[in-house]
């Protein structure tokens, strides 16, 4: 080996004395610093140009100087409890009009349906009271083409006939038929209660009724009970 004379004023290259493997861990530590730099500085780059993109853009806000109701502010703060917007309105500094306006939101919110009691008047005899309605139309076809279905209940026993249909005028044919079967098992119907759908509430089956004298009330609507 050639011995190295050490002089503080003359520096020697690290390069000129490394061993070749030093050589490369050198110069890819080199290249990583460099890359890190070219990384950091495209990114401020691209930070500033955006900043300047969107700050440019941004809309302005508007602050509104008329006092608002109590129900506006209400509403706006998603129908809560008057007593809490009035509380967080006067934390933050903002003036109302306190009054008392009714809220239909919040009525309509609330209510409820009231329960529906028996009925006192209930007949006590089979086939006094039929009660029908009609199903349909139904996503598939029966095997013989029906879409439709009428049903007939008796009020009293809960029995239940069914006939397939396969459009809504042939109700009261069905209707018809079996009434016939009432009279022959020996029972006397005197009201067919339905809803005011259009397979009732016609000719047809006002005329079947008016043949064999029964009455025909409606239900109200929107009451299933």
């Amino acid at each position: 080996m050639q011995p190295h004379i050490y002089s503080p004023s003359r520096q020697v290259p690290k390069m000129a004395t490394a061993q070749p493997w030093m050589k490369k861990k050198l110069l890819l530590a080199e290249v990583m610093e460099l890359l890190q730099h070219r990384v950091s500085s495209f990114i401020t780059s691209m930070y500033w140009w955006f900043w300047c993109v969107f700050h440019n853009t941004l809309q302005r806000v508007h602050l509104a100087k008329q006092a608002e109701t109590l129900q506006v502010w209400h509403e706006r703060l998603g129908h809560q409890n008057k007593r809490h917007v009035m509380k967080v309105l006067k934390q933050h500094g903002i003036n109302m009009e306190a009054n008392k306006e009714f809220s239909d939101g919040c009525a309509l919110g609330t209510a409820r349906w009231q329960s529906f009691r028996t009925r006192k008047s209930r007949p006590s005899i089979v086939g006094k009271q039929i009660n029908a309605d009609v199903c349909g139309p139904m996503t598939e076809r029966s095997v013989g083409g029906a879409h439709y279905y009428v049903c007939f209940e008796d009020d009293y026993s809960k029995f239940h006939h069914v006939f397939f249909i396969t459009i809504k005028s042939q109700v009261a044919c069905f209707l018809w038929r079996f009434l016939k079967s009432i009279k022959t098992a020996g029972h006397v119907t005197k009201v067919l209660l339905s809803d005011g759908g259009k397979e009732f509430n016609c000719k047809a089956v006002q005329k079947v009724l008016e043949e064999h004298g029964i009455m025909h009330p409606l239900t109200m609507p929107y009451t299933p009970e």
